[in-house]
């Protein structure tokens, strides 16, 4: 049961010891279900049990362990949880026919000694008020031995069970502060990974907004060297296009007069010797 815990988180290994534990007291095949007769140790299993119910909430609210573990020791669970009801069911009549015992035979001395009285006085006949003083006396006594032991035991009996409800009581109340306290340092980190998220989004949207203005200043030097280009060629367009019909002649002369003058200094200058 232990093998898919991680061993470094002591909640899942005390929540398997407690199971296991659990497992073994209730649910063995050797069992001996007399051991249960006692309320107090029923009431110590029931304590157990209930601290391991708390930490399987504190481990499947972590997520320490995987689904499927998770799920058996739910089951199991389960099973603790009937095996313990099905004992208090079958010793709760006995508990309480015990009470009623008790009860009577603390009642039992009282109605002795006020028989036993009038004995003494008819054995004694006219013997006086210091023989009867002794009987008295002696009974009463009895009877005050006989019901103290057990007013001690039934106080005894009582402080225990109240000692059990607080050990009860003040395991919850640790259950439930351990799981308060996981719950607000979960939230503490979550809000810090999200200011980190957060810081760590506003920086790249700043690098990339360094990068969207470079390429906006680019886009605008483009942009403006394509008008100048246009107007270049607008001028130009003017140029040919505005002038008429000689100049137009004009300008085909001229560039044919290059052209000619270039071919003189390349293949006719060089053969001329002075």
């Amino acid at each position: 049961m232990g093998k898919s815990a991680m061993p470094q988180d002591p909640q899942v290994i005390n929540l398997n010891k407690v199971l296991a534990s659990q497992e073994r007291v209730l649910l063995s095949e050797s069992l001996d279900s007399s051991n249960f007769k006692s309320r107090y140790e029923r009431a110590r299993i029931r304590a157990n049990f209930d601290y391991a119910r708390s930490l399987l909430l504190t481990v499947s609210s972590t997520k320490k362990l995987p689904k499927d573990d998770i799920q058996r020791k739910r089951d199991l669970v389960k099973r603790l949880q009937a095996r313990l009801n099905e004992l208090d069911h079958l010793y709760a009549q006995e508990d309480e026919e015990e009470c009623e015992s008790c009860d009577e035979e603390e009642h039992e001395p009282t109605k002795a000694g006020i028989i036993q009285e009038p004995e003494g006085m008819r054995q004694r006949g006219q013997g006086g008020s210091s023989a009867i003083q002794p009987t008295a006396t002696t009974t009463s006594s009895n009877r005050y031995s006989q019901a103290f032991p057990r007013s001690k035991s039934s106080a005894t009996r009582e402080n225990e069970e109240s000692d059990w409800a607080l050990k009860s009581r003040e395991s919850k109340i640790s259950s439930h502060d351990r799981e308060r306290a996981e719950l607000q340092t979960s939230l503490l980190n979550l809000a810090v990974q999200l200011k980190q998220s957060a810081r760590g989004f506003g920086a790249s949207i700043e690098q990339e907004k360094g990068t969207l203005n470079a390429a906006i200043l680019g886009l605008d030097k483009s942009v403006g060297g394509m008008e100048g280009a246009g107007g270049k060629m607008d001028s130009l367009r003017r140029e040919t296009e505005g002038v008429g019909w000689w100049r137009r002649m004009r300008l085909y002369v001229e560039v044919g007069g290059l052209w000619l003058l270039a071919v003189l200094l390349v293949f006719v200058f060089p053969k001329l010797r002075f």
